[in-house]
């Protein structure tokens, strides 16, 4: 079954969305390493790969369904954050934006009647749970532990313990 129009503009959308998303965590990991967090820079850039994985992910079923991407522009990046609360404070945000918007995707499938594409949004969408749930809980640990130096490191050294495929909290 061939995708339909509105569904595949609204997963180009979301492609894109989920470049942004990678380039942005690459963004942070760069503001990470610039100050010495190494460990919060290494968790960036597992994350900033998983986002660009979810992306092609997206690519690929639209593709597979007869449709066509048109790669989109990328949004402009932030480079420069107060310090590393702020960074977390967005990162959940963020992830908050990429469910709400997947949730999106689902309503336009659902609408068009396009339950093909459901199997796969919903993956995604318990992807999102998970990366909400640790976006909120790397916040938690953030709150508390950045009010001392030897907070930051321990919260720095924890996240330097990720694993690409594992649990790292």
């Amino acid at each position: 079954m061939v995708i339909n129009g509105k569904l595949r503009a609204a997963m180009v959308a979301q492609f894109k969305a989920e470049f942004d998303s990678a380039l942005l965590y690459m963004s942070m990991r760069s503001w990470f390493e610039y100050n010495k967090y190494s460990g919060m820079a290494h968790w960036m850039r597992i994350q900033s790969s998983e986002e660009s994985e979810h992306a092609m992910k997206i690519f690929e079923h639209i593709m597979n369904r007869g449709g066509r991407v048109i790669i989109p522009t990328l949004a402009p990046l932030k480079t420069e954050w107060s310090g590393t609360l702020e960074i977390w404070k967005e990162v959940l945000a963020h992830e908050q934006k990429i469910t709400a918007s997947i949730n999106s995707l689902i309503t336009v499938a659902d609408a068009n009647g396009d339950r093909m594409s459901n199997p796969f949004l919903y993956r995604l969408l318990e992807e999102q749970i998970e990366e909400e749930k640790t976006a909120e809980c790397i916040l938690d640990k953030a709150e508390v532990l950045s009010k001392t130096d030897i907070g930051l490191i321990t919260l720095d050294r924890q996240l330097g313990e990720r694993m690409a495929t594992g649990s790292y909290l």
